[in-house]
């Protein structure tokens, strides 16, 4: 113990050599010198922990669509399928014309129907079978046309009707007669206009004779 306390004793004595003015915090002391070059990096700190999570950023403008992509292999053809149930039965047809015997007079008339407009002109063509001379007359609605201003009825049976009106539509009738005897064709005709039509649904094809073309 003697020992440390003599040490203790040459320190204190060192400090009294200290001149009093370095330890008078009101004296005049020397100017700070320039600051020493940086130490070197201290060593790397551990990781912080890890933040809380940022908010949802708005979505981000649509690019521009994709180039559109070449076409598939074409996959094997598939089974037949079963056979479907039969249909219902379609809506019967009108009735056909009466037939007639292989000899006698045979007419027909084109077109056997037309859609015309107001004002037009239109015609109807009666043949007979063989080109067989015949004698013919028409009749509207059976009612027998007289030749005039708007019908002309030529020798070889043809029948055209000028600048039509709404009562030229209905049944027309051509009658042609000769040695081998009588028979009638039809055709019928519609008229239109811009706020009506006539149409004529209802017709007959007679015979006064049997005949058809052989």
């Amino acid at each position: 113990m003697d020992d440390i306390f003599e040490e203790m004793d040459k320190y204190f004595e060192k400090l009294q050599l200290i001149p009093i003015q370095y330890c008078n915090s009101t004296g005049k002391v020397c100017p700070a010198g320039p600051p020493g070059p940086p130490g070197p990096a201290g060593a790397r700190g551990p990781r912080g922990m890890r933040g809380p999570k940022g908010k949802e950023g708005s979505p981000g403008i649509m690019g521009p669509p994709g180039m559109p992509g070449d076409d598939g292999i074409q996959g094997p053809k598939g089974e037949k399928g079963d056979t479907g149930a039969p249909g219902p039965n379609g809506i019967p047809g009108p009735p056909g014309r009466p037939g007639g015997s292989t000899s006698g007079l045979c007419v027909t008339v084109s077109p056997t129907k037309q859609l015309k407009n107001l004002s037009d002109d239109t015609a109807f063509y009666c043949t007979v079978c063989k080109n067989t001379p015949a004698r013919f007359e028409w009749r509207l609605n059976n009612e027998t046309l007289v030749p005039g201003d708007r019908h002309w009825i030529k020798d070889n049976g043809v029948l055209i009707i000028r600048s039509l009106r709404y009562d030229d539509a209905g049944n027309y009738t051509c009658v042609a007669t000769n040695v081998l005897g009588s028979s009638e064709a039809y055709g019928y005709l519609t008229v239109q206009g811009e706020n009506k039509t006539f149409l004529v649904q209802h017709y007959k094809f007679l015979f006064s004779f049997k005949a058809s073309c052989s």
